[in-house]
């Protein structure tokens, strides 16, 4: 066997060993691609590689973006801005009179929190706790409003400032901005898709839940004290997203400007304390860490795969097999749920994108469509067991005996049918990603 093709399998091989064996991700790469190098007698090779990624990635301007998004996303949550987020989409809905109302208004906080967070946890940990309560008082269905919450969490996954789309962007070189622009519209899509599930479920099983308030009158003056409540919310997207839509920032500047926004709407409130700022710069640093260690280890990598002629030898046995840009999008989106039984959404995009990318230029596929629909099929994988991390933070979360893992995963169903549903029409309609990155002024 040629030692070329023998070190990639070894390679590969090592990978998901070191993996199933509970090595993290960043250091299993890091080790298979340096025993792929060693394989071809190019071990020096390899260290340079690994040793160039690590300068490379300090001096990217891009990546800036990620450890600030973070912190703008726990000072939010850590100052209180965003526990008001919840108490007004509940206002909205209660007002609405729709069956279901509160889980919908769950998908409505999650939606809007993802706009200002991009982080999965973080969403689960700010309404976690409200919405058992909230169940128990309004007599709905406890996995009901658990799972709607878990699933509804991914939002933040697709909905900008999204971690996710960094990453594809740092590591396909595509912009990040248009990658913003593009998930804004399947986003808002999802967003709806799940409020007609969450209506279409308590038509069939009134059980789940009821019209929320229905023996409460709320009076305007509350609508609007949690109006004026959420307006820093309101400032910090306007911020965010406006502003690079806007032309003004681009993402790295938006995210810094973003901080700078939250930070000064929090001494104004009078809600930033010392150790308030000390523990977001710690955990944003922390969890930043982690993500520049799995970004060395996924280049490092990729460098051995693409030197072994590896992705460019699959794109062409695809073309040779007949199989066009939608088989190979359903195959992807099939790895993503194998791949998502043992590994995170973060491991699963650094892991994949450097050899799927190329193969899906290769075919003609849209990159922006590409970057969303990645996003898209990485929340699916997030609440399909045995993996479903979404589910099992939302149990730790909970505390309560009646919120069950089974019990979620019997009522997530629904969902994720919503999420390939909207999948599929992202793919057969790329201009539902594309139409809003075309309209962007540029700087």
């Amino acid at each position: 066997m040629d030692p070329v093709a023998l070190s990639l399998i070894v390679s590969f091989a090592v990978l998901f060993l070191l993996l199933f064996s509970g090595v993290p991700i960043s250091w299993s790469m890091l080790l298979a691609g340096l025993i792929g190098f060693a394989g071809i007698g190019l071990l020096d090779r390899g260290f340079n590689l690994a040793t160039f990624t690590t300068w490379s990635l300090a001096t990217r301007e891009s990546l800036i973006c990620i450890p600030l998004y973070l912190l703008m996303g726990n000072l939010l949550f850590k100052t209180g801005m965003t526990s008001k987020l919840f108490d007004l989409a509940v206002n909205i809905f209660t007002r609405l009179r729709l069956k279901g109302g509160l889980a919908m208004a769950v998908v409505l906080a999650c939606g809007v929190f993802g706009a200002v967070s991009g982080s999965i946890a973080a969403a689960i940990s700010t309404f976690g706790p409200v919405i058992i309560p909230e169940a128990q008082r309004h007599k709905y269905n406890k996995n009901f409003l658990a799972s709607t919450l878990a699933i509804s969490g991914g939002l933040a996954y697709l909905i900008p400032p999204s971690l996710n789309l960094i990453l594809f962007g740092i590591i396909t070189e595509v912009s990040i901005a248009d990658l913003f622009m593009a998930s804004l519209v399947p986003g808002i899509i999802l967003i709806v898709v799940f409020c007609a599930i969450i209506y279409l479920m308590v038509q069939i099983r009134p059980l789940l839940g009821s019209p929320p308030g229905m023996n409460q009158n709320i009076s305007w003056q509350q609508t609007g004290k949690l109006v004026l409540d959420n307006i820093p919310i309101v400032i910090v997207i306007f911020i965010i997203l406006g502003g690079i839509y806007l032309g003004w920032f681009t993402p790295t500047e938006s995210s810094a400007a973003g901080v700078v926004a939250v930070l000064v709407l929090a001494i104004i409130g009078k809600n930033l304390e010392k150790d308030t700022l000390f523990t977001s710069i710690y955990g944003s640093a922390r969890v930043f860490g982690m993500i520049f260690t799995l970004l060395i280890g996924a280049f490092t990598m990729a460098g051995f795969v693409s030197l072994s002629q590896a992705v460019a030898a699959s794109g062409e046995y695809i073309k040779g097999l007949g199989l066009g840009a939608y088989a190979y999008l359903g195959a992807v989106f099939i790895l993503y749920l194998i791949l998502g039984c043992a590994i995170g959404s973060t491991g699963i995009m650094v892991l994949s994108l450097p050899i799927l990318f190329p193969i899906a230029m290769e075919l003609g596929i849209d990159p922006l469509m590409f970057g969303v629909f990645c996003c898209l099929s990485v929340a699916i994988a997030e609440v399909t067991p045995p993996m479903a991390l979404n589910i099992y933070t939302m149990k730790g979360v909970a505390n309560d005996p009646e919120v069950t893992t089974m019990g979620m995963f019997g009522l997530v169903w629904p969902f994720i049918i919503g999420i390939s549903l909207v999948t599929l029409l992202i793919v057969l309609y790329p201009q539902t990603c594309t139409w809003l990155p075309g309209s962007m002024y540029s700087i």
